[in-house]
């Protein structure tokens, strides 16, 4: 009876260790047949304050430019879902403003871009910048023509969606 009165007792004294401060505030200690640790107590805010908080998801954007040489026609898009949808739109703006044979001269998404004339030739280039995409096109321009300037910029940056 003694030998059974001073096991319950140990063990009750082991629990109460366990509790009396091994454990965290917000955790509780969790012991198992050889195993002795904490858990975080359920909805606690604490643990949900130290799960880093989910990224941020972005949607990617498309741009396009179109352009009839003979008719110095353009037609630009950007902010488009897609690759198509872009490249469709740019077309349809370069036709109405009286392009007969309208091409694509470059598709980008999530970049800026710009169309770059100088006397003879134009070219078009595009960056994660308005800026740098000009410093690119303006030097690129000039390798072969002078008076190079941006005839049109814009940008299809990605939009956040969480």
């Amino acid at each position: 009876m003694r030998k059974l009165f001073f096991l319950i007792m140990l063990s009750f004294s082991g629990l109460v260790q366990a509790e009396g401060g091994t454990c965290p505030p917000g955790f509780y200690p969790v012991n198992s047949p050889g195993v002795m640790g904490c858990a975080p107590l359920p909805n606690n805010d604490r643990t949900s304050a130290q799960t880093a908080p989910a990224a941020p998801r972005w949607k990617t954007t498309w741009g396009a430019f179109a352009t009839d040489g003979p008719s110095a026609a353009l037609g630009a898009s950007v902010g488009m879902p897609n690759k198509r949808k872009a490249e469709k739109s740019a077309l349809a703006q370069c036709r109405e403003k009286g392009g007969r044979n309208c091409e694509i001269d470059m598709t980008f998404y999530n970049q800026c871009a710009v169309l770059v004339t100088g006397d003879r030739v134009y070219n078009t280039s595009h960056a994660a910048t308005v800026e740098e995409a000009t410093r690119l096109g303006i030097a690129e321009c000039e390798r072969e023509d002078v008076n190079c300037r941006v005839y049109y910029s814009d940008c299809s940056l990605p939009v956040r969606i969480d």
